[in-house]
């Protein structure tokens, strides 16, 4: 079990005023908003949709992007800064190849936080008897 777990916050941000998160199917291909990569025809996603000040906004989360974000942002996380909340607090940048990050940087901690992201990079993570969206 990781110890490490991050401790930015987004409790200076004012939630949002409608809020509906669902986890679906995709029904044709979507662009995680964390990692930037294509959540496939049939994958299971987040889906989310609110108002944030006004403005309503839609969002769909990879499986793996999910998991890492229950792992290591229990104190929340704002829509779209995963990946620079993550590379803030562990130093690196999970949506690269792990075969690129330094090794010579890599203490034991880091390197259980390097494995168990590069696993999630590649599972699917999400409960596989979502709804279509």
């Amino acid at each position: 079990m990781l110890g490490f777990q991050c401790d930015c916050s987004c409790h200076d941000y004012d939630p949002a005023s409608v809020y509906s998160e669902h986890t679906v199917r995709a029904r044709k291909p979507h662009e995680c908003c964390e990692c930037g990569e294509t959540i496939p025809v049939g994958a299971p996603h987040e889906h989310v949709t609110g108002c944030w000040d006004g403005n309503w906004s839609v969002y769909r989360t990879c499986g793996s992007c999910v998991s890492i974000r229950e792992h290591f942002c229990p104190g929340g996380w704002i829509f779209g800064e995963l990946a620079e909340q993550v590379r803030e607090c562990l130093g690196f940048d999970y949506r690269d190849d792990p075969a690129t990050w330094d090794q010579a940087e890599v203490d034991e901690e880091d390197e259980d936080n390097r494995r168990w992201l590069a696993q999630r990079k590649t599972a699917d993570t999400v409960a596989p008897e979502a709804d279509h969206g």
